[in-house]
């Protein structure tokens, strides 16, 4: 274990009884492509993780000051014979609703119904944002960062609580529709953060001239932020490591495939992108079998990842 690792068990220990801890900031500040860079980042965990009913399902709440509201839920599913000595890995199931919105789904219900948590020994972690998440940060509205969120107060807060491998091989993410769009543009982003990224039927072909579809100038702001975090766009400048390890699994179509109401029938986005991958040389998985509804549980979860659980 490095210094720097060290530092920041020693300063997270405590975060389970409620301190601040302005350490998240320090973490991921190596990778230059982070939000990370200025400014310290504290979070505190006001609640510890809790059965929700009685049920495998935990729930802490984190406060933070990179969301409108303070404090947020995030819920946790261990795996059954989850070794607390052992480092685990991590998988972020990123949401595309505010709050604990179901009307895509329930991400932990899948988790468990596809016991892809004890097939692949992952601790799912479920964020939540306030806002409707595109797992950004807004030009001008500071409880609007989403990114700095992620970076700097969730994952250190669930690296505080649980033993995990603490590099970004231990950090898997997934998601689709938007946080499909989110996870790939998180790992192009801070590639020294996160291992691998998988994304079903997801806007990954969006240029500036969409800002405004599907809640992206609420979220954004301004085109000029938009293109920061457009996957079609990171993908021309990314990390050279992508050309020599795949770390990215597309896959399927639905809503942005060619199936009603056809919008983006003459350019699929996970199809189109998987072109502009391959021409860019850079290592992926990609499926385009998976045609279900556009939906969290419609069957795409496992299989995306179990491909990404098989990734070095």
């Amino acid at each position: 274990m490095n210094t720097h690792r060290r530092r920041f068990l020693r300063l997270c220990a405590s975060a389970t009884g409620g301190i601040l801890l302005p350490c998240s900031e320090r973490l991921f500040a190596a990778d230059a492509s982070s939000p990370t860079s200025a400014g310290p980042a504290p979070f505190r965990i006001v609640e510890k993780p809790t059965p929700l009913a009685g049920g495998p399902v935990l729930q802490c709440v984190i406060e933070s000051p990179w969301l409108r509201q303070a404090q947020n839920p995030v819920r946790i599913l261990l795996p059954a014979k989850h070794d607390a000595g052992k480092p685990t890995r991590v998988l972020y199931m990123l949401p595309v609703e505010a709050g604990l919105g179901t009307r895509w789904g329930d991400p932990v219900a899948e988790a468990i119904k596809t016991q892809i948590h004890d097939r692949h020994n992952l601790i799912c972690v479920y964020p939540t944002f306030d806002t409707l998440p595109w797992f950004g940060r807004h030009a001008k509205d500071a409880g609007i960062r989403h990114e700095a969120y992620l970076l700097n107060a969730v994952v250190p807060a669930i690296e505080s609580l649980y033993v995990t491998p603490g590099d970004a091989n231990g950090r898997l993410l997934v998601g689709f529709s938007k946080s499909g769009f989110g996870a790939m543009s998180l790992i192009l982003r801070n590639p020294k953060v996160f291992g691998c990224a998988g994304a079903w039927d997801a806007p990954l072909m969006m240029e500036d001239r969409d800002l405004g579809l599907f809640g992206t100038a609420d979220h954004f702001g301004t085109k000029e932020v938009f293109s920061e975090y457009r996957p079609l766009r990171l993908i021309e400048n990314a990390d050279p490591d992508f050309q020599t390890r795949t770390r990215l699994v597309i896959a399927g179509e639905d809503s942005f495939g060619p199936n009603p109401p056809a919008r983006f029938k003459d350019r699929p986005h996970t199809a189109t992108f998987h072109v502009e991958l391959d021409r860019l040389k850079i290592k992926h998985v990609f499926n385009n079998d998976l045609r279900v509804k556009h939906h969290w549980n419609t069957g795409w979860v496992r299989p995306v990842v179990d491909a990404l659980a098989k990734l070095p």
